[in-house]
C-alpha cells in the first residue's frame, strides 16, 4: 500500500531537525540560512495549509447538508438548520455536481412545444379514489362531473417524446432528501399531483401527510425524504400569507421581504417556484415600504410589472444566497391560465371590476375589488369609452364587446364558444396551436425572461403556460367542494360559479410534473 506522501513543509521541518541534532555546534551563519529557509517555507506553503483547514470544514459542511430534515408535531413549521452557501466562485468548481441526471433531451427538442394527443392506455396516470390526499376543491370525479375525458389527453412534444415517469427512480432520488413547492393554489394542486402520482409505491403504513400552518409535509419514512408545500402567494410577505384565510380585497406586499417566508425553505434540496394568479389585481399594487407592525405605514403603488419584477428580483437574490447550485435544483412554474370571463362577475381578481358593458357602456365597481376608476361608477356612451384613455388590451376587449351580442365579453369568444361562456361544459382542448389567452399577461412573461438573462443563477423554467392555455376542459368548472351555499341565481346560471382557474386531479398538473421530470433527469 502507498503511504501518502509528505507535504514539503513536514519534510523540510524534518530535515531541519535532522541537522540540527547530528551537529550540536553549529555557525551563526548556518542558523541564519536555517531560519531564513522556514520562513521561506511557511510563506510558500501557508496557503496550503490554509486551504487544508478550509476542506476539513467543507467536508464538515456537506455532512450537515446530506442529513435530511426531521419533523416532529408543531404548530408551527420546522426552522431547517442556518446553512452558508456563499462559496466563492473557486470553491465551486472544486465540488462535484449532484448525480441526478440520467441522460440528457435530444437535441431540438422543446419539451413545452407540441399538441395533445388522447390516449386511453396510458391516461390517467393514476385514479381519483386511489389517492386520498387531494384536496376536494380538486376531486372532480367525487362531485360529480359526468365524463372523464380530461383526463384522457397526453402532452406530446413536437419531433421528440416525453421520458415515461419513473415513480421507483424520482422516490430514489428523493432519498434522505427534501423537495418543496413554494407559491400558490396552484403550486399546491401540482405538490399533491406529485404525492398522487409516487405514493403507491410507498406502504400504507410508511408514509403521512401534516400540516403546520403554512408548511404542509408529505413524509417517506422509508426513504427518509419529505415533499412539501409552503403556501406564500407572492413570495414576499403580504397580507394574504395566513393559509386558510387569506382573501382580501386590498392586497398590500412588503417589499424586500423574502426571508420571512425564505427561512423556513432553506435546506430543501429541490424547491419548485411559483407566482402569478395574485398578482393580477386590475389596478396598481400596493407595496409596503416599512413594517406591517407600523403605525403609520408607508406605501407605495406599482404597476403589475415593476411589482412582479421586484418578487422575481428577490426570489433570484435568496436563490442565490441560499441555494448551493452544485447539489441542489430550482425550478420556477410560469403562470397558470384561466379560462374565465375576462369581468367576473361576482368576483374581482381578474378586473377590478363587477361589470357588463350594455347599450351605453357602463363600468360598474363592487365592494369587494379595487376598482379601475375612483368613482364609484362611470358611465359613458360607447363612443366616449373607445377615446377614453385606457390600456391597449383594455381597448381591444371594449370593441369585442361593442361588436357582441352579448353585454359581457367572455374569453369563450376567444377560442370560438359561444357568447357568456367560460369553461363550465368544455370537454375537449382548444385545437388551435396559436391560441394565447388574454389573461396571460406576456408582459409577465417578459419580466421573468428579462430577471433570468440577468442573473447567472441557474433557475430551470418550466414553461407551462402555451400547453396550459389548450385545456380549457381541465378545469375545476363547477364539480368541487363549494365552501358556501350557492344562490338560487347560481344554480339557475352554473357557469356563473365555475371555477376556471383550477384544476381537476388527476389531469393537467400530472402533465407539469412529467415535464418537472423530464428537466430533472434529462436535462
Amino acid at each position: 500500500m502507498m503511504k501518502p506522501k509528505p507535504s514539503s513543509f513536514s519534510s523540510s521541518t524534518s530535515s531541519s531537525s535532522l541537522l540540527i541534532r547530528t551537529k550540536p555546534r553549529f555557525s551563526p551563519y548556518l542558523f541564519i540560512t536555517l531560519l531564513t529557509f522556514i520562513l521561506f517555507a511557511s510563506i510558500l506553503y501557508g496557503h496550503d495549509s490554509f486551504f487544508i483547514f478550509q476542506q476539513l470544514l467543507h467536508n464538515k459542511h456537506n455532512t450537515l447538508l446530506s442529513t435530511p430534515t426531521e419533523f416532529t408535531e408543531l404548530t408551527h413549521p420546522p426552522l431547517p438548520e442556518q446553512q452558508d452557501f456563499s462559496y466563492s466562485s473557486e470553491r465551486r468548481t472544486e465540488e462535484k455536481v449532484a448525480a441526478v441526471a440520467v441522460g440528457e433531451t435530444e437535441e431540438g427538442c422543446d419539451v413545452f412545444s407540441g399538441r395533445w394527443v388522447r390516449d386511453e392506455l396510458t391516461r390517467p396516470l393514476y385514479q381519483e379514489p386511489d389517492c386520498p390526499y387531494i384536496q376536494p376543491q380538486l376531486t372532480c370525479q367525487e362531485h360529480g362531473r359526468p365524463e372523464m375525458e380530461y383526463q384522457r389527453w397526453r402532452w406530446q412534444p413536437h419531433g421528440c417524446d416525453l421520458p415515461t415517469f419513473n415513480a421507483s427512480l424520482m422516490l430514489e432520488t428523493l432519498r434522505g432528501k427534501r423537495m418543496l413547492f413554494v407559491g400558490d393554489s396552484l403550486n399546491r394542486g401540482q405538490y399533491v399531483s406529485l404525492v398522487c402520482l409516487l405514493h403507491s409505491l410507498i406502504p400504507e403504513g410508511a408514509k403521512s401527510m401534516e400540516t403546520f400552518d403554512s408548511l404542509t409535509v408529505f413524509t417517506a419514512k422509508e426513504y427518509n425524504a419529505t415533499i412539501e408545500f409552503y403556501w406564500a402567494p407572492f413570495l414576499l410577505e403580504s397580507n394574504s400569507d395566513n393559509a386558510f384565510i387569506h382573501r382580501v380585497s386590498d392586497r398590500i406586499v412588503r417589499k424586500g421581504s423574502i426571508n420571512k417566508h425564505g427561512r423556513f425553505w432553506k435546506g430543501a434540496d429541490i424547491v419548485v417556484f411559483n407566482t402569478y394568479l395574485w398578482w393580477i389585481t386590475g389596478s396598481k399594487m400596493k407595496i409596503l415600504l416599512g413594517s406591517f407592525n407600523d403605525e403609520a405605514k408607508e406605501i407605495v403603488e406599482l404597476s403589475t410589472e415593476e411589482a412582479y419584477r421586484m418578487a422575481m428580483k428577490s426570489m433570484v437574490k435568496w436563490v442565490k444566497q441560499n441555494m448551493n447550485p452544485n447539489r441542489t435544483r430550482v425550478f420556477f412554474t410560469s403562470m397558470s391560465p384561466s379560462h374565465a370571463k375576462v369581468f367576473v362577475q361576482s368576483h374581482g381578481w381578474s378586473s377590478g371590476l363587477d361589470s357588463c358593458l350594455e347599450g351605453s357602456a357602463r363600468w360598474y365597481a363592487i365592494t369587494s375589488a379595487t376598482p379601475l376608476f375612483s368613482k364609484e361608477r362611470l358611465q359613458m356612451n360607447q363612443e366616449s369609452v373607445i377615446r377614453t384613455k385606457l390600456p391597449t388590451t383594455l381597448i381591444l376587449w371594449i370593441r369585442r364587446v361593442k361588436s357582441s351580442s352579448n353585454p359581457c365579453w367572455t374569453m369563450s369568444i376567444e377560442w370560438g364558444g359561444e357568447a357568456g361562456g367560460n369553461c363550465y361544459n368544455e370537454t375537449t382542448p382548444i385545437d388551435d396551436p396559436t391560441y394565447w389567452g388574454s389573461d396571460s399577461y406576456k408582459s409577465i412573461m417578459q419580466v421573468i425572461g428579462e430577471v433570468f438573462r440577468k442573473s447567472n443563477v441557474p433557475i430551470t423554467f418550466l414553461n407551462i403556460t402555451q400547453l396550459s392555455n389548450y385545456r380549457k376542459d381541465a378545469h375545476t368548472s363547477i364539480y368541487k367542494k363549494q365552501w358556501n351555499p350557492l344562490t338560487p341565481q347560481q344554480l339557475a346560471n352554473p357557469s356563473s360559479y365555475a371555477d376556471c382557474t383550477h384544476w381537476c386531479l388527476p389531469g393537467l398538473q400530472d402533465t407539469w410534473n412529467e415535464l418537472l421530470y423530464a428537466k430533472l433527469f434529462y436535462p
